[in-house]
C-alpha cells in the first residue's frame, strides 16, 4: 500500500509541477504568433490550391438579393503568387474563357522568365519592401492594443489560447495606414503547440476610414479567418468571412458578405513547367 501511496504521490506532484508552468503573457503570445507567421509564410509558397471567392450583395435589411462567385487556381511564379481563373459560380469556364486564362497564365511566366537582371532586382526590391512594411504593420498591431487572456479552447483539435485585443489608450500610430487599427477590436485562438493562428475574428467598433477617406467602413463589420495544418508541416488557409456595410465617395453605400474558401492543396513539384524556383 505504502508502495502504491508513493506512486500516487509522484505521480500527483509531476502533474502538479506541469500544471504550475507559467502561462506566456498575451502579449507575448501575440508577438511569437507574429513570427510563426513568417516563417510559416517561406513554407506557403511551396503549396498550390484552390481559392473560392463569393460574394454577397444584401439588402437594407441585411437579406441576401444577389449572388456570384469566381474560383481561382492558386500558383507560384518565380516566388509571387498567381490567381488562375478556373470557374464562375460554380461552373468550370468555357472553353474560349479557359483559353484566355491560359494565355495570360503563359504570359506572366514569360514575362518572369524572360526578365532582364534589372528589371529581376526592380522587382525582387519591390517585393523586400512589401515584406518591411508588413512587418512594421504587424509591429504596429502588437503596440496598438491591450492583450488579455481570455482562456483556453479546443480548435480543430489543437489546444489554443484565446486572446483578445482592444484600442490600447493613448497609442499613436508610426504608419499611416494603422491609424484604422484604433476602431477595431479582435479575438485570436493561437496554438498553444506552435504559437500558430487558428482562428481570428475582428470586428469594427466605430466608423473607419481607408483610401484617404475615399472608404468609409461602418461600425460593426465583422471578419472571421480560419487556417489549418497540412502535411504536418505549413499552416494554410481555410476560410474567411467578412461581412460589411461601407460608403464610398460619390457612390451609394455598399452592403456586402465576402466569403473566400481554399480547398485541394497539394505541393508542387520542382520540375512543375507552371511554378520556377
Amino acid at each position: 500500500m505504502s508502495s502504491l501511496r508513493r506512486i500516487l504521490l509522484c505521480a500527483w506532484a509531476s502533474g502538479a509541477a506541469l500544471w504550475a508552468q507559467p502561462v506566456p503573457d498575451a502579449q507575448e503570445i501575440i508577438e511569437k504568433a507574429f513570427e510563426a507567421s513568417e516563417r510559416n509564410e517561406k513554407i506557403e509558397q511551396q503549396y498550390t490550391g484552390n481559392e473560392r471567392v463569393e460574394e454577397r450583395k444584401l439588402d437594407k435589411d441585411g437579406a441576401v438579393k444577389e449572388t456570384e462567385s469566381k474560383t481561382f487556381e492558386l500558383l507560384y511564379l518565380f516566388g509571387e503568387e498567381y490567381r488562375k481563373l478556373i470557374a464562375k459560380d460554380g461552373e468550370p469556364l468555357p472553353p474560349d474563357e479557359a483559353a484566355k486564362e491560359r494565355k495570360k497564365l503563359d504570359k506572366a511566366y514569360a514575362e518572369r522568365a524572360d526578365e532582364s537582371p534589372k528589371e529581376r532586382e526592380r522587382r525582387l526590391e519591390k517585393q523586400r519592401k512589401d515584406e518591411e512594411e508588413e512587418r512594421e504593420f504587424r509591429a504596429e498591431i502588437v503596440k496598438a492594443f491591450d492583450f488579455t487572456l481570455a482562456g483556453e479552447e479546443t480548435v480543430a483539435g489543437r489546444r489554443c489560447w484565446i486572446i483578445d485585443g482592444l484600442p490600447r489608450s493613448g497609442y499613436e500610430p508610426s504608419i499611416s495606414k494603422a491609424k484604422f487599427l484604433q476602431k477595431i477590436r479582435g479575438r485570436a485562438w493561437i496554438s498553444q503547440d506552435d504559437y500558430n493562428w487558428v482562428r481570428a475574428e475582428v470586428e469594427t467598433i466605430d466608423n473607419a476610414s481607408f483610401g484617404g477617406f475615399i472608404v468609409k467602413l461602418k461600425e460593426g463589420a465583422k471578419l472571421d479567418f480560419t487556417q489549418s495544418y497540412v502535411n504536418d508541416e505549413v499552416w494554410l488557409p481555410t476560410s474567411f468571412r467578412l461581412r460589411f456595410e461601407a460608403k464610398l465617395v460619390l457612390l451609394k453605400g455598399l452592403r456586402r458578405e465576402i466569403d473566400v474558401r481554399w480547398s485541394d492543396f497539394r505541393k508542387f513539384q520542382a520540375e512543375s513547367t507552371l511554378i520556377a524556383q
